[in-house]
């Protein structure tokens, strides 16, 4: 009996510290409407990441790995061709960087909040996403770097049927979507 309780434990622990974020990966309808298409530009743009494949953030006292990199790339691709009619050319070099994607769980540790947490209501928590992406541009005589930082929050009752997962990812999402729209703003106050 001993050994199928430290069985089931022990698939308990590993299967719950295997957390993965998914994270939507569809750009905001706004950030869309947004893009004035460039069909004179002839555009050559290259993805790097300085995350790791198996980047890890911490959900509660659990680690969960993200898919930041795949994430944010296939958003980027989408609205890259969306902005740009060729994207094969070589007026500018274009290398957009994925330097930082963290999220953080922060709870009101006030007693009240804190009793509130333990009964039925269930407390006030929030996931706050920072990313922070470089964008380097050269050709046609411009040789411009800028760093984007971008951060979304999410607010939510710990007894909420909503899993950590969605509301990691979420917040996921509208970090990256701010950062498309930051992206578009540059792009233009460079007309390309």
């Amino acid at each position: 009996m001993k050994k199928i309780l430290i069985l089931c434990l022990s698939f308990f622990l590993f299967n719950s510290c295997a957390q993965v974020v998914a994270t939507n990966s569809t750009i905001n309808d706004f950030v869309m409407m947004g893009v004035k298409t460039n069909s004179k530009a002839n555009v050559n743009y290259t993805f790097k990441s300085d995350l790791a494949d198996d980047h890890f953030v911490l959900m509660g006292s659990l680690k969960a790995t993200t898919n930041a990199n795949i994430t944010f790339k296939g958003m980027l691709d989408e609205y890259m061709s969306s902005k740009f009619l060729n994207l094969s050319g070589q007026d500018y070099a274009i290398e957009i960087t994925l330097m930082e994607c963290d999220i953080s769980q922060k709870m009101d540790t006030g007693a009240g909040n804190m009793l509130m947490a333990m009964s039925s209501y269930g407390g006030e928590a929030s996931v706050i996403s920072k990313t922070k992406v470089s964008v380097t541009i050269k050709g046609n005589g411009v040789d411009e770097v800028k760093i984007i930082s971008s951060s979304a929050e999410e607010n939510y009752n710990t007894v909420d049927n909503v899993g950590m997962n969605r509301i990691y990812g979420n917040v996921m999402n509208k970090s990256y979507n701010k950062v498309l729209a930051v992206l578009n703003g540059f792009f233009e106050s460079l007309d390309i």
